[in-house]
């Protein structure tokens, strides 16, 4: 585990792609307005955390981390997921609680561990996500819009 949580970083030490054992990295609450390219050659993480970054967008080379089984990105301005074909082989939990996010792929019911996502706080309401209940069922999907209002 690498924490350089609250480092205020607006980019990563080179030094971190040498790491490629490491399993576990937290980068929260700093000032990463992209996902830093050295986490691409860190094959072997399991989870990551960018929550409370700057973060825009996803680089699509997030989702061919083989072993990565959580992606935090809570309070960020991510506002889309792409997730292409055979992405994410291992993720189980998604967090995008309290992000600008306003497109999710439905392609993410094809990921074959997903266990929950939080989209808590987002601009997806129950309305926008029923095809996400249907398919990952109630239990797997944290959403705030517990209402069906008009």
């Amino acid at each position: 585990m690498i924490s350089l949580r609250k480092k205020d970083l607006e980019r990563l030490p080179d030094s971190l792609s040498k790491h490629s054992e490491l399993r576990k990295l937290d980068l929260s609450k700093n000032k990463l307005k992209v996902v830093p390219e050295q986490i691409r050659s860190l094959q072997k993480l399991e989870e990551i955390d960018l929550s409370k970054n700057e973060i825009e967008r996803l680089p699509l080379w997030l989702g061919e981390l083989p072993h990565l089984k959580v992606l935090k990105l809570s309070h960020n301005k991510v506002d889309s997921l792409i997730i292409p074909p055979n992405s994410f082989p291992s993720l189980e939990y998604l967090d995008f609680w309290e992000s600008d996010l306003m497109f999710l792929d439905p392609e993410i019911c094809r990921l074959p561990n997903i266990k929950a996502i939080d989209l808590r706080h987002t601009y997806l309401g129950t309305r926008d996500l029923e095809w996400l209940y249907q398919c990952l069922g109630e239990e797997k999907v944290e959403s705030t819009w517990g209402c069906d209002c008009n």
